[in-house]
């Protein structure tokens, strides 16, 4: 497991990569994996479109263009604190 990884649980772990803003899904063998754990099973990348996609989808609202937009200004936000600060 890296350093910055969310565990869910039974070794599932996200990840945002920073370089390009998509999201890595990781599962390892280990259920608790530990730093440096290197016994991956499964690598996925989502691109930051479609990860908006998958959490609009499983939104109480379900997924239409105005749930989409918030997902992916949601995932894309870097200076939301700097807004509401300046208001």
């Amino acid at each position: 497991m890296e350093t910055g990884e969310f565990h869910l649980e039974q070794g599932l772990c996200f990840k945002r990569m920073d370089s390009d803003s998509t999201v890595r899904i990781r599962k390892y063998e280990q259920p608790m994996p530990s730093e440096g754990n290197p016994n991956v099973e499964f690598e996925a990348f989502i691109d930051d479109s479609s990860w908006a996609s998958t959490i609009a989808s499983v939104s109480n609202r379900g997924e239409d263009a105005d749930t989409w937009e918030e997902a992916m200004n949601y995932h894309n936000r870097t200076d939301y604190l700097k807004q509401t600060n300046n208001e």
